[in-house]
Order: C-alpha cells, then structure tokens, then sequence
C-alpha cells in the first residue's frame, strides 16, 4: 500500500483546489462526444456522396448500369433522371452552407431511394444477398442523418 510520505508527496503534486472540477470533466466528455460526432458525421456523408452522389452520374451510360435499370424494369432515361437527383442531394448533404430544411429533403429523397431500391431488387430476384445493400446503404445514411443533428442542425 502507500506509506504516510507517498501521500504526502500526492498531496503536494496535486493539491484539492488544482484537482479537475466536475464541470471541467463534463465539458471535456462533451468536447470529445460531439468530436467523434463530426468525424461520425463527415465518413459517414463522405461516403454517401462519393457512393451515391457521384458514382450514379459517372456511370449512368455504361452498359451494366443500363443492363441492371432494365433488369429491374425502369426505363432508359430514369437511370440518368435518377443520377441527377441523386448528385444534387449527395451536394446538398456534403455542401455546409446548405440550409438544414433543404439538407432534410436529401435525406427523405435517400430513405426513399433506398426503400424502393430494396423493394425493387425483392420483387425482382426475391431475397438474394445483393438485395441488402440497399439496407446497408440506409444505415449509413441514418448515421449521417443522427450526427447531423447532434453536431450541426439548428438547435
């Protein structure tokens, strides 16, 4: 155990008026939640962005992409009508300057996409594994969706 002049020695390094308030290590916690939030926040709608921002538009005119719309049963030109929708959202989401009721709006248009392209790839091919990434993809966008409004939406 410690002898009498360890204590000593305790007491005098870290006297009671220099030891940590609670207020202090509430504010540090808080600091360091809402610091993983914004790095929760920005992986998380990084990702969207790039996944479904950027690479629909980029691919909208190759072959598998239109082989796959088809597939599905969407007409030609609703892969290219989707790929727009889908930037414009992904810019909405990543863009800070934004406003939160326009951010909103992206991530309803998100959760709907998601929703339908769950439900198209189950009417089609039934439950395959490639049917869950839709679900994947939605839980991403609910991470992004719950960081935002811890970090940065309108208090």
């Amino acid at each position: 155990m410690f002898s009498e002049l360890e204590y000593k020695i305790s007491d005098q390094l870290y006297p009671e008026h220099h030891q940590p308030s609670t207020e202090f290590i509430i504010h540090n916690s808080l600091l360091i939640t809402n610091y993983i939030m914004k790095i929760l926040f920005w992986a998380t709608t990084g990702f969207l962005f790039l996944m479904q921002g950027l690479m629909p538009i980029l691919t909208h005119n190759d072959e598998g992409t239109q082989q796959a719309m088809a597939h599905l049963g969407y007409p030609v030109y609703f892969g290219l009508m989707l790929a727009i929708f889908k930037l414009v959202g992904g810019l909405a989401l990543i863009i800070p300057q934004v406003p939160a009721k326009v951010k909103e709006w992206a991530y309803a248009g998100f959760g709907l996409d998601f929703i339908a392209a769950l439900y198209s790839f189950i009417a089609v091919d039934g439950l395959v594994t490639f049917a869950f990434f839709p679900v994947i993809a939605f839980a991403v966008l609910t991470a992004s969706y719950i960081s935002y409004h811890k970090v940065y939406a309108p208090k």
